[in-house]
């Protein structure tokens, strides 16, 4: 079990990361060359602990407890120590990374497990500079990440299973939400995310709509449901395959740009009659949803959020 967490650089996101460690009750060494920085580090952690509390996200003590388990070192040896997991975050800089993990890999005892928090760099190249590849793995938190549930994993060719499996039982203990993929530039949210808001700004940039109303229309509709189902189960859950893959043949044909061109997996499920919850199956299996338990609970689900939406102001109730 992994106790003992180093984070080497503590920026923006390295002390959100040591703060999620901390208040998940593990020792936390935070390690920068500049001991200005690890001050600020500090006092930054202390605060934000100290609003969670009042707004009571965090039981009363908490942010004692939770600073009790931060110590901090200019000194890279002293840092690695007795870490179980060693957690990077210096400036996305391929030859900055490679450097600090040929360092680390001297450094560490023979089972740490060696992450990097790079949002776009390959996990490979920077496991290359090691002499235990199998032990590196990409551990991608999203700001501010003492409070965004997903973090993703991302394991290389030459990651191995057990540490995979380690980073994620450590990420579930902290109250995390691991999400695990395969190397692919971009990773996994960065890619959805990409892909939504490239194509937002193509729009705008074609003069189909304001960026205002381009955020609306995201807003009160993907973003009604997608917090609930995701973007593959929403999909189930609504138009059959078939009819969505005729929309998608049409546009396809209209604008001749392969961003839009079917998936081959589509097309197969279709021909298996996979064509989500009206037929039981589709992306997931379904024995006890039927169409109309779903379109309550989704109406209740939505009313919800529309009626929280609208006590913030940014949402009026139909």
């Amino acid at each position: 079990m992994i106790k003992n967490v180093t984070i080497v650089g503590v920026g923006w996101m390295g002390r959100g990361i040591a703060q999620a460690c901390a208040q998940g009750d593990c020792n936390v060494v935070i390690h920068d060359l500049d001991p200005g920085i690890l001050g600020q580090a500090r006092a930054e952690m202390k605060s934000r602990l100290g609003y969670m509390m009042e707004k009571g996200l965090i039981a009363e003590g908490s942010v004692e407890s939770a600073m009790s388990k931060v110590s901090s070192t200019v000194n890279l040896e002293e840092a690695m120590k007795t870490a179980d997991l060693v957690i990077e975050a210096v400036p996305e800089v391929m030859d900055t990374k490679k450097e600090v993990f040929r360092q680390m890999d001297k450094l560490c005892r023979e089972k740490t497990i060696l992450a990097t928090n790079t949002s776009t760099m390959s996990i490979s190249a920077i496991g290359a500079a090691t002499s235990k590849p199998e032990r590196v793995v990409g551990m991608h938190w999203f700001y501010p990440a003492y409070i965004m549930p997903p973090v993703e994993i991302i394991r290389s060719d030459k990651t191995a299973d057990l540490i995979v499996n380690e980073a994620r039982d450590f990420l579930l203990n902290l109250g995390k939400m691991p999400v695990v993929c395969k190397e692919v530039p971009g990773f996994l949210i960065n890619r959805l995310q990409m892909a939504l808001s490239n194509e937002a700004t193509s729009l705008l940039e074609q003069g189909v709509a304001t960026a205002e109303d381009i955020d609306n229309a995201a807003r009160m509709s993907l973003g009604l449901r997608v917090p609930f189902w995701g973007v593959l189960k929403n999909e189930d859950m609504g138009v059959p395959k078939n009819m969505l893959l005729r929309g998608y043949e049409y546009t396809y044909q209209q604008t001749g740009s392969d961003k839009f061109r079917p998936t081959e997996l589509m097309r197969e499920m279709v021909r298996k009659g996979e064509l989500g919850l009206i037929s039981g199956k589709g992306y997931y299996n379904y024995t006890e949803e039927t169409p109309e338990s779903f379109a309550h609970e989704r109406d209740e689900m939505i009313i919800k959020l529309l009626k929280f939406l609208a006590e913030l102001g940014y949402a009026k109730l139909p």
